[in-house]
């Protein structure tokens, strides 16, 4: 009996071994910070009424095609891929954040029985470069499969261990290992948020060619050898997905009551807090619940938009004058109606408009979410002097700058406890900055790239530096942009001579001249090293 211990022990540690050498070898994208962090702050009863709706009942039990795969849809901002919900604690109100996707992927994980069908996830995010392609969507399945699957790890390790890195995150690898499997499964949850959110630079766009894979090759011919592969789809209708997916049941936010009753309640506990702020009688507050829920079109996104912006007026009379004169119809009108109080009010001070302004270029066109503590450093470095006052440091925090603009998000660090990651609502508000030509795509990407280089070539990073120096440089905060340059400043430089002709002649030059040193100076480089 006791031998018989032992050696589960043993084999179940050499399984987690080969697991976590095929997670090293996949290099997945961190796919689990996104469900942790929607689910943390979340209403309990925050969509859950999804649960219960036949489409969904028929499709967690499909066993043909018609019910296997299930697209929840709505218009841009109709909460379908980005469920907004608020909570009310005792002192204050504070943002949680959620997704209907979220919310089902907890409930097929949390189903009781040792027989539980494993439940994968992929968040698409259109302002991450690991989580809008194709390989990063295969490799964090892949890898999640194995962790719910762990039977699998031997046969699997006994194919893979052998192979390079740079093939085992091929294209064809990466599709072959995820088909064979997907199908070994007698039943598994397949769940893709934001699949809209893909690039759709090419022809035929990403999002495409991931749809018609998992529905031909994984649903499709997984039942024809006996595994039931249940695929949900969650996005907006763009008129890609709803083509695609338009011969299979789904879910409309945006006529939906149920959906409609959730904005109506995050209506009411918001008005709620804007009348504590200004004093508002009962009947006030009854008008605003009654004008922002007939005109948000089933929208959440704009619902919070509009709520936010009210909140944020200074006086009784401000809230009056939006809530009449200029109240917005529509998204764009409730973007327009953020941006003209945060870069254009007068009563706001020059500083702060300056500060919402550098803070709204660098997060619409940054390559990552952006750390609150990174955008905090950007405005006390002075890359040509490779200095650093810290006595620049914003007081107001980046809420309070940009509005409902940017969302704050708080994360886990093993280093630095929790720290705030800051990023633009959503696409449509990024898009919206970039077509009113409030963010020059262009010349802030030649911005930053330049930023960057004189910032990586100023003397704090020289090579003969000490260590004391080192640290007295570090103390100042100089080094809290590092990361970011070292990461991204070869993808700034590649977007600004994506259309160079749209710069100044002297931004030109200097883009020219920084990328002729930088060549010279690798290849004299390489040519030490040969």
């Amino acid at each position: 009996m006791q031998e018989d211990r032992i050696q589960a022990k043993e084999e179940k540690e050499a399984r987690l071994r080969e697991i976590s050498m095929i997670t090293q070898k996949l290099g997945p994208p961190d796919y689990k910070d996104d469900q942790h962090s929607t689910l943390e702050h979340c209403h309990i009863d925050s969509g859950s009424w999804i649960l219960n709706k036949p489409e969904f009942v028929r499709w967690k039990t499909a066993q043909d095609l018609t019910n296997a795969v299930l697209y929840i849809n709505g218009m841009p901002g109709a909460g379908g891929w980005h469920f907004l919900h608020y909570t009310v604690e005792i002192t204050n109100t504070t943002r949680g954040k959620t997704t209907l996707a979220s919310q089902i992927v907890n409930h097929l994980q949390s189903s009781a029985g040792i027989h539980r069908s494993p439940c994968l996830f992929f968040y698409f995010k259109h302002q991450s470069d690991t989580m809008q392609s194709f390989a990063c969507l295969l490799r964090a399945l892949l890898v999640q499969l194995l962790e719910e699957d762990s039977t699998l790890a031997e046969a699997f390790y006994q194919k893979y261990h052998s192979i390079s890195i740079s093939e085992a995150r091929s294209s064809y690898r990466l599709k072959e290992f995820a088909a064979e499997l997907l199908k070994s499964q007698n039943r598994c949850f397949i769940i893709l948020d934001g699949l809209d959110e893909c690039p759709d630079d090419d022809s035929p766009s990403e999002a495409t060619r991931i749809l018609k894979w998992f529905l031909t090759y994984i649903v499709s011919d997984g039942l024809k050898m006996g595994s039931n592969i249940c695929l949900l789809v969650s996005g907006q209708r763009d008129g890609t997905l709803d083509r695609l997916l338009s011969g299979y049941p789904s879910i409309q936010l945006d006529i939906l009551e149920d959906h409609l009753n959730d904005i109506h309640a995050f209506t009411q506990t918001r008005v709620s807090a804007i009348g504590h702020r200004f004093d508002l009688e009962p009947q006030e507050e009854a008008e605003i619940i009654k004008k922002v829920t007939a005109t948000s079109e089933g929208m959440f996104l704009y619902t919070k938009v509009v709520m936010d912006n009210l909140m944020a007026q200074v006086s009784a009379a401000e809230l009056d004058e939006e809530l009449t004169v200029n109240f917005p119809k529509g998204l764009s009108a409730a973007y327009e109606r953020v941006i003209t109080r945060i870069l254009d009010r007068p009563t706001r001070s020059r500083s702060q408009r300056d500060a919402a302004g550098k803070i709204l270029n660098w997060v619409t066109c940054a390559a990552r979410p952006l750390k609150w503590r990174e955008i905090q450093c950007l405005l006390c470095v002075d890359a040509q002097k490779g200095s650093c006052n810290p006595r620049k440091r914003c007081a107001d925090s980046c809420k309070d700058l940009c509005g409902s603009l940017i969302e704050a998000d708080q994360r886990d660090n093993e280093l630095k406890g929790t720290e705030l990651i800051i990023n633009i609502v959503h696409d449509t508000a990024r898009r919206y900055l970039i077509q009113t030509e409030r963010v020059n795509v262009i010349q802030h990407n030649a911005d930053i790239a330049l930023f960057s280089s004189a910032y990586l070539a100023s003397p704090p990073f020289r090579e003969d530096i000490s260590d004391e120096e080192i640290l007295q440089v570090a103390l100042t905060g100089f080094y809290g942009f590092h990361d970011y340059t070292v990461e991204t400043w070869q993808h700034h430089i590649r977007l600004a001579f994506g259309d160079i002709t749209q710069l100044c002649p002297t931004i030109c030059h200097q883009l020219r001249k920084f990328v002729g040193v930088f060549w010279t100076f690798k290849m004299s480089n390489w040519i030490s090293i040969l």
